[in-house]
């Protein structure tokens, strides 16, 4: 859960600071296919190499410190930013994944729900 807290805060992070930058690049079809492939891979049973900015800490003491809420808090946060989004940003691209790119803030909430699945298998 450590790993899903920091991915959420780093998508949540990029996307606020994207959005007080003012820079307004529109999405094109080009990151709606790359969307698409993370998608596919996500559904599929591979395994991928988390990038150093979302690995969990080696830590003992910040991992048993760690709260269970932070992740729900990140979840709450999330859903609040995206609510408040203007209508004029729905086709902006304001967070870049490490490995698709840029994303629009649509297909970044729904990559967090796909990523959250791919992890569901060994959180059982």
């Amino acid at each position: 859960l450590i790993h899903l807290e920091l991915v959420q805060q780093g998508c949540l992070s990029s996307m606020q600071e994207r959005l007080k930058s003012g820079i307004k690049k529109p999405s094109s079809w080009k990151y709606t296919r790359r969307f698409i492939r993370l998608r596919l891979a996500m559904w599929s049973n591979k395994k991928f190499k988390a990038p150093e900015i979302v690995k969990p800490p080696i830590d003992e003491k910040l991992i048993q410190n760690w709260e269970p809420d932070a992740w729900l808090k990140s979840l709450d946060e999330l859903e609040q930013f995206y609510r408040e989004l203007p209508d004029s940003y729905s086709n902006i691209l304001l967070f870049k994944h490490p490995f698709a790119g840029p994303l629009k803030a649509k297909h970044a909430i729904i990559f967090l729900i796909d990523h959250l699945r791919h992890h569901k298998k060994g959180l059982r």
